[in-house]
């Protein structure tokens, strides 16, 4: 196998890794899956955690993660609180805002109304005005035809 292996790679120009070459190829002639593996133990020797040291690190690890909930828990209603904090505030200067505009926009309203009720005041003191006017100039004008 190694022997086809050795001319497929001169053929096509290809050098694998020597860590790679070293090992057996499985039979799919993949470099990267090999016989041996040296990782899994051998038949004889199982890996053996007591159960009570299993115990008390699963007891261990779930206090651990209780207090992280705990800690989270407080965090997010830190940030919910000053979320809340931060809206209202923002909320206020908003209204604040609205309410100036407004109070500027009632303001000006007022005084166009004040000059309009001004210039119709006006504007009936001149009718009033040219009535009279109008009426002497007939009153004068008939005095001289007469």
């Amino acid at each position: 196998m190694s022997d086809l292996l050795n001319k497929t790679r001169r053929e096509y120009g290809l050098h694998l890794d020597p860590f790679l070459e070293s090992k057996q190829v499985n039979q799919y002639n993949s470099p990267f899956e090999t016989k041996e593996n040296d990782d899994e133990p051998d038949e004889n020797s199982k890996a053996y955690i007591p159960l009570s040291l299993a115990r008390s690190k699963m007891k261990q690890l779930t206090q651990e993660m209780q207090l992280m909930k705990l800690k989270h828990m407080e965090l997010i209603d830190q940030i919910t609180e000053k979320y809340e904090k931060l809206t209202a505030e923002q909320r206020k200067q908003l209204s604040e805002a609205v309410e100036t505009v407004k109070g500027r926009a009632q303001k000006r309203i007022d005084d166009n109304k004040e000059t309009i009720q001004k210039m119709n005041e006006e504007l009936v003191r001149l009718r009033e005005a040219a009535k009279n006017m109008d009426r002497q100039l007939r009153e004068e004008k008939r005095s001289k035809d007469t």
